[in-house]
C-alpha cells in the first residue's frame, strides 16, 4: 500500500504489472556507443501471477485518518478518548473542589478552636486577677489582725 493511497474494501485492486527490463551487454568490437556499449532489450521472463488478498478493513492516508460522512463511523475511538479525558478532568475538578470543601472545614475548626483557648486564656487571666485581688485583700486583713495582735499583751 503506498504512503498516500486508501483502499475501500469494496474495491480490488489489480497487482501492478510487471516491469520492463533491459540487459546491458559488452560487446568486444569498437564503440557503438558513448562508452563503447551496446544495449538490447530481451523480453523479460514471465513471472509468476501472484495476488495478495484484499484487505477488508479501511485505512490510509498519511496519518491514518479516514474521512467518512455518517456520524456513526467518525472517530468512534476518538470519542471515547475524548469521554475519558473529560471524565478524568470532571473527576480532578470534583477532587479539587471537595479537598478546597474540606480545606474551609478545617480552617473554619481551627479558627474555632483558636477563639476558645483565646476565651479560655482570657477566662484564667480575670480569674487570677480575681484571685490576686483576694490575696490582697487577704493580705491587708492578716496585716491589720498583726496589728491588732501587737496591741495586745501589754500587761503581761
Amino acid at each position: 500500500m503506498g504512503l498516500f493511497t486508501s483502499h475501500k474494501a469494496d474495491e480490488h485492486v489489480a497487482p501492478p504489472p510487471p516491469a520492463a527490463s533491459t540487459t546491458t551487454t559488452t560487446t568486444s568490437s569498437h564503440g557503438g556507443g558513448l562508452f563503447g556499449k551496446h544495449k538490447t532489450a530481451s523480453p523479460p521472463p514471465p513471472a509468476p501471477v501472484h495476488q495478495e488478498p484484499v484487505e477488508t478493513h479501511k485505512s490510509g492516508g498519511l496519518f491514518g485518518r479516514k474521512s467518512r460522512s455518517s456520524e456513526d463511523d467518525v472517530g468512534s475511538s476518538h470519542r471515547f478518548s475524548k469521554t475519558d479525558s473529560l471524565h478524568g478532568a470532571r473527576t480532578k475538578l470534583e477532587a479539587a473542589q471537595h479537598a478546597e470543601n474540606e480545606a474551609d472545614a478545617a480552617l473554619a475548626r481551627a479558627r474555632a478552636a483558636v477563639k476558645a483557648a483565646r476565651d479560655e486564656i482570657h477566662a484564667l487571666e480575670r480569674e487570677a486577677e480575681q484571685e490576686a485581688k483576694a490575696a490582697k485583700e487577704k493580705q491587708k486583713l492578716a496585716k491589720s489582725y498583726r496589728t491588732a495582735g501587737d496591741k495586745l499583751g501589754r500587761h503581761s
